[in-house]
């Protein structure tokens, strides 16, 4: 009944008619949680008038709630109604949720996301700047982005050695192992026209490169269950052709309910060896299914540590932490560029990052940003790696969000990247970051805006201090985190495995 009320309205305001929409509305006598959801649609289909009218006359009846205040004051934003975006400024400023639940009950779908990320792919970065400082008024989680104080950013452990960093073992020569990568093939694997994902060709070429005979199996990915049957049988198929000795399997699904089976197979009957890669350990969704899967694997491999999820009992000396294989050398660096760059996505599962690049837009700080979409480039995987590589190796700094959709904070592969590129780091807080390298001496940590227009200010004034730290933390990077490296502690990882 819902959607079928929003498109008469949706109508209604096409014809310029959007009080009669409203008026239409009212005549159906619906409860105030139909009308909030209705206004909640109209927003995010963009009928941000009609949103405005519906939210207004929820308010002046008396349904005056959060929800529709944000939305009242969202559209004022955007239609530059001051006056009104004051008045509910005033009232979430004086009536914020009263605990974190709360807070994800407000967050429950896409509706103060959307016009977040519509108005931001316009470009309309005051709008934008607007929006979020309503949203931060009721979670204190995005604060720091409205905060023009510098904060005491945690240094510790300036002078030791990273955790991760101290656990890789040396460079040694390898002996020769046949490997198949079976990752996931396009980056968004439900949209046909998603470009190739680089993370399994990057592994091939990686470890082809340090004498691994390794290929790869590409995975549709998709969450139909006979789509995923069908990728488990092919691989399965293609390990009993080859009798390889390990494999490299990207986030291992239950797509079954005799998961054994499969694994048999795939397996050659447990003379393989397989190892769970696991690109997103962040999002919970998934936890409960990898803690099922994980008796099926001989190792997990992550670049993200700090997860909570890694302290389950089930984890217990099967998992392998450090950055994933780039399959190519580090680049020569010799930028003396004095703006910040970002490069990446900004959607509906990073939304934040909308926020953090209009805040410092509206700071006046020197930022670039060029937006990827994800979508096919027409390049294979390969190609389009070495063109992002090479264009991070033209920057003297890139910026990295660690902010999820769920509020974690995490590092992303683009923390390893950026350093590998040879430009400085400057990395929003993050637990796991400082497992693999030290804020100050390998790249820069930033809090809160004020950190940032603090890190703006030394590109501009202490040009030394900062090629010092982006030389540092390549050179770092080089020594603790090269593809060989990796591979070779890895090889002892399963050394230890297969003898104990």
């Amino acid at each position: 009944m819902i959607s079928e009320l929003v498109s008469t309205i949706i109508a209604y305001e096409k014809r310029g008619n959007v009080q009669g929409g409203i008026k239409f509305l009212l005549d159906k006598e619906l409860s105030g949680y139909d009308m909030s959801a209705i206004a909640k649609a109209l927003i995010i289909e963009r009928h941000y008038l009609s949103a405005y009218a519906l939210s207004d006359r929820l308010i002046v009846s008396g349904w005056d709630k959060i929800t529709v205040r944000l939305i009242r004051g969202t559209v004022s934003a955007i239609i530059d109604a001051k006056e009104q975006y004051k008045m509910d400024f005033a009232f979430l400023k004086a009536n914020p949720p009263d605990s974190v639940a709360k807070c994800n009950e407000i967050w429950a779908g896409d509706w103060i996301t959307s016009p977040l990320n519509h108005m931001f792919h316009l470009e309309e970065n005051h709008r934008v700047f607007k929006i979020g400082a309503l949203v931060q008024l009721i979670d204190a989680r995005l604060a720091p982005i409205y905060d023009d104080n510098p904060s005491s950013v945690s240094n510790k452990g300036y002078e030791e050695l990273p955790l991760l960093a101290s656990k890789m073992t040396a460079v040694k020569s390898l002996a020769r192992k046949k490997v198949i990568v079976a990752c996931r093939e396009r980056f968004f694997p439900s949209i046909p026209n998603s470009r190739y994902h680089e993370i399994g060709p990057r592994l091939v070429k990686g470890m082809n490169k340090v004498g691994w005979d390794t290929v790869f199996h590409p995975l549709s990915f998709s969450q139909k269950m006979e789509s995923q049957i069908k990728d488990y049988k092919e691989l399965g198929e293609h390990s009993q052709s080859l009798k390889p000795d390990l494999i490299i399997l990207d986030q291992p699904r239950i797509i079954d309910t005799n998961m054994k089976d499969f694994f048999n197979i795939i397996s050659n009957g447990g003379s393989t060896l397989i190892i769970g890669l696991y690109l997103d350990p962040w999002a919970k969704i998934h936890w409960p299914e990898m803690i099922d899967i994980s008796q099926h694997l001989d190792l997990t491999w992550s670049a993200f540590a700090s997860v909570p999820i890694w302290k389950n009992d089930c984890f217990n000396g099967k998992v392998f932490f450090s950055p994933l294989l780039v399959g190519s050398e580090s680049r020569q660096n010799n930028s003396a560029g004095r703006s910040i760059n970002f490069h990446g996505g900004v959607g509906y599962y990073n939304w934040q990052r909308a926020l953090w690049l209009s805040a410092m837009k509206s700071r006046k700080m020197p930022i670039n940003i060029k937006l990827s979409s994800h979508l096919d480039d027409g390049l294979s995987a390969k190609e389009s790696s070495e063109i992002y590589f090479d264009k991070l190796s033209k920057v003297s700094a890139a910026i990295n969000f660690s902010m999820r959709n769920d509020f974690s904070r995490t590092q992303t592969g683009r923390t390893f990247e950026i350093i590998f590129s040879g430009a400085l780091l400057i990395q929003e807080e993050s637990e796991d970051i400082n497992l693999f390298f030290t804020p100050n001496k390998h790249y820069l940590s930033f809090r809160t805006l004020g950190d940032l227009k603090k890190i703006s200010s030394l590109l501009n004034s202490n040009i030394d201090y900062i090629s010092g730290i982006r030389r540092a933390g390549l050179a770092f990077y080089n020594e603790y985190y090269s593809d060989h490296r990796i591979i070779s502690t890895l090889d002892d990882k399963l050394l230890s495995l297969v003898h104990c």
